[in-house]
C-alpha cells in the first residue's frame, strides 16, 4: 500500500552571531543547530517536491483568520502550544479518530484502542496528540539514536488524490495492494526509532471552510506491517458525518 510514510522536507539550518558596529556579522557555523519546529517557514530547495507543494501557500499561521492551504510542522506546534485553537481544525460532523495499535511483546497483547471523539472531546484529543508529537520530537533531539522521531509533514496528496489510500495487501498474494480509494490528504508523522517503538501519524483532509480539517491520529507499533494497521484507519477516515446526531 502506498502511503506517505516519510515525506522528506529539506530545512536549512540557521545560525549567526550578534552584529558588531565595526564589522559585519560572521557567517553561521557549519554545525549550527537546526531550526525549531515552531519557527517561521524559511526558503527551501525548489527541487524538493514537498517544498514545491508548499511554495507560496498559506499555512494558517498568518492573520488570525488565515485558512491554510498546506499543513506544516509549525502549525502542529502552534496547536500544541495553544497559540492556535485545536477546535478551529475539527469538523463537528466528523469528529476526531483515535487508533492505537500497540500490542507489545507480552504474552497478552494490549488491546487496540479504536475511538471516534465527538464534540469538545475531539478538539481536546487533537491538542493532546499535537503535544505528543512535539514531545517525541524533543526527545529525538536529545538522543541521535531517536532521530526518527522528528516531526515531518507531507502534502503530496493534498492537491492530487492518492489512488491507493487505504489499500490492503492482496489476499491472493499478489504484489499490488487492493481495495484503495482515491482520497486527498496531508500527513504529519513522527516515526518510531525501532521495533516496539511507536509510530505517530496525524491525518488531515481538505476542507472547504477550514482549508484543512484534522481527521485523527494512528499510533502503531514499530515492526508491524503498515498494511496491517492502515486499512482500518482509512476505512474510518472515509466515513462521512459519523458525529452527526
Amino acid at each position: 500500500m502506498r502511503q506517505v510514510w516519510f515525506v522528506a522536507a529539506t530545512v536549512a539550518a540557521l545560525g549567526g552571531c550578534k552584529k558588531k558596529d565595526e564589522a559585519p556579522a560572521p557567517p553561521p557555523p557549519a554545525d549550527a543547530a537546526p531550526i525549531a519546529v515552531d519557527a517561521p517557514p524559511i526558503a527551501v530547495d525548489a527541487g524538493d517536491p514537498e517544498a514545491a507543494a508548499r511554495q507560496g501557500k498559506r499555512t494558517g499561521l498568518g492573520a488570525p483568520d488565515e485558512v491554510p492551504e498546506v499543513v506544516v510542522e509549525a502549525l502542529i506546534a502552534a496547536i500544541a502550544e495553544g497559540t492556535l485553537p485545536a477546535a478551529r481544525f475539527v469538523d463537528p460532523a466528523e469528529g476526531y479518530l483515535e487508533h492505537i495499535i500497540m500490542p507489545g511483546a507480552m504474552e497478552k497483547a494490549d488491546p487496540d484502542i479504536i475511538k471516534r471523539h465527538c464534540g469538545a472531546k475531539a478538539a481536546a484529543r487533537f491538542a493532546a496528540d499535537a503535544k505528543t508529537l512535539l514531545r517525541e520530537q524533543a526527545e529525538g533531539t536529545k538522543d541521535p539514536a531517536y532521530v526518527d522521531h522528528a516531526l515531518i509533514c507531507g502534502n503530496e496528496f493534498l492537491a492530487t488524490a492518492d489512488p491507493t489510500f487505504g489499500a490492503r495487501p492482496d489476499p491472493a498474494g499478489g504484489d499490488t495492494p487492493v481495495g484503495g480509494t482515491p482520497w486527498r490528504y496531508a500527513l504529519c508523522r513522527s516515526g518510531g526509532a525501532g521495533e516496539y517503538d511507536a509510530n505517530y501519524e496525524l491525518l488531515f483532509a481538505p476542507d472547504a471552510t477550514r482549508g484543512v480539517r484534522v481527521v485523527g491520529m494512528l499510533t502503531w507499533e514499530g515492526g508491524m506491517n503498515p498494511g496491517a494497521v492502515w486499512p482500518a484507519f482509512a476505512r474510518d477516515a472515509l466515513k462521512v458525518g459519523a458525529c452527526k446526531k
